[in-house]
């Protein structure tokens, strides 16, 4: 990729970013920085753990505990004894706890919701509501009800360990996923789709490692520019 297109990109990448950060950070109260995990108390005693690059807003009153993830994704443990319900929105649906501790995941097209503990009651937009217990998973996205969705408990809220568990997920999605976790930005450029998809344990302290496997294991052209910005494309076919 010639220096002039390679700088031309990354410069129109960080003006897209810039204004919906500043959006973002005027409707949060609370904001994980890129790169780093972070811990939340809430103010009727609930916890919630900020994955990389999450926001969410708070609004307590009478009659609910109401939080809506912005960005993200989170995991709640909710502390019981409150009469009023917690309940945690983001896209178009709802979870409210029913005595748990669980995650909420809005990184990708649909939202996707995992129990560790005890119980929830997630609703989309239409349809009936769907509980799970620990160790379920579900989802919903747009107009749709809320599914279950298959996958191991073990993958619930790895993050929080510091483990990024990946079961064939799509290149792109798995490199993004990595980045999170970057002080630098990754800028991916080209077609990823035909690229075989991604299995394996990677550790979100070490995301220069995850990428440098990648980009061997998939062999993918990457360009490195000053402060750390990294551009990742498939190889052409000679």
């Amino acid at each position: 990729m010639p220096k002039v297109a390679t700088l031309a990109v990354a410069a129109a990448a960080c003006v897209m970013l810039v204004g919906p950060q500043a959006i973002l950070r005027l409707r949060a109260d609370h904001i994980s920085p890129h790169g780093e995990i972070s811990r939340v108390a809430l103010a009727d005693g609930s916890v919630a753990m900020l994955d990389s690059d999450s926001a969410i807003a708070v609004d307590y009153d009478g009659s609910e505990r109401h939080v809506r993830l912005l960005e993200g994704r989170a995991w709640f443990q909710v502390r019981h004894g409150d009469a009023r319900p917690f309940r945690v929105a983001a896209g178009d649906g709802v979870t409210e706890d029913v005595g748990t501790a669980f995650e909420v995941d809005a990184t990708g097209d649909q939202v996707r919701v995992g129990v560790t503990e005890g119980a929830v009651r997630v609703s989309g937009r239409q349809g009936k509501a769907l509980d799970l217990r620990a160790g379920d998973r579900g989802g919903y996205a747009g107009d749709r009800a809320a599914i279950p969705i298959s996958g191991d408990r073990d993958d619930i809220a790895g993050w929080r360990r510091g483990e990024l568990l990946m079961r064939s997920m799509p290149l792109d999605t798995a490199i993004h996923a990595i980045a999170r976790y970057r002080s630098a930005p990754v800028f991916l450029w080209g077609d990823f789709a035909a690229a075989a998809p991604v299995s394996g344990s990677f550790r979100t302290d070490q995301p220069e490692d995850a990428l440098a496997t990648l980009i061997v294991m998939r062999g993918l052209d990457q360009v490195r520019l000053p402060g750390g910005v990294l551009i990742l494309r498939p190889k052409r076919a000679v």
